[in-house]
């Protein structure tokens, strides 16, 4: 890899500290474009952008962060993330799954429980009677394992939800600018 700046290399992780402040900016950037597209909607096209290539930025660098400890994890984490994709939009468009208002409460409902669930978690760990009991979880790989098949599951889920707002854009030659549709492929990754 072509670098310049101070290399530095832990082992297993190896990157170089431009790297790391380009990251943190995309990191700031990436946490202020949502809400200045919220609060000043004209500006959505510009700041849904900007937060486009920051997430873009970071997906990139966590990417390069863990090329060294696992073999080809990155070619394969995006080969998965597009097979649930097509997937998920061949289900879609064959009109086998569909976006009821049932489906999005359901999933909505899944997304915050699995939220409330790791919340809960975190408060119990903050505990020390019963840090212990949420250790016996979070060593478990097995648990883990199981805790990403869910994340993933319901992050596929909300793709359906998504292709319903494109195809309604469409349909209906709206001008509405889309951003959730990134959110459900960078929940998949």
């Amino acid at each position: 890899m072509l670098a310049f700046g101070h290399h530095i290399n832990s082992g297993i992780f190896d990157f170089y500290l431009p790297q790391m402040m380009v990251t943190g900016v995309a990191a700031i950037v990436g946490t202020i474009a949502p809400f200045v597209a919220i609060f000043t909607q004209r500006t959505a096209p510009v700041s849904g952008t900007l937060y486009t290539l920051s997430q873009g930025i970071i997906i990139a660098a966590i990417s390069v962060f863990y090329k060294g400890a696992y073999s080809n994890l990155i070619v394969w984490a995006a080969v998965i993330t597009l097979v649930i994709v097509f997937a998920m939009l061949l289900l879609f468009t064959s009109g086998k799954i569909r976006a009821t208002d049932k489906f999005k409460a359901v999933t909505l409902t899944l997304l915050l429980s699995t939220i409330g669930i790791s919340i809960l978690g975190f408060i119990a760990f903050l505990i020390p009677a019963t840090r212990g009991f949420v250790l016996v979880f979070a060593d478990n790989p097995i648990f883990g394992v199981v805790m990403s098949v869910v994340f993933i599951v319901i992050a596929a889920l909300f793709l359906i939800s998504d292709f319903q707002v494109i195809r309604e854009t469409v349909e209906n030659h709206h001008q509405r600018k889309t951003s959730g549709q990134y959110h459900s492929v960078l929940l998949l990754q």
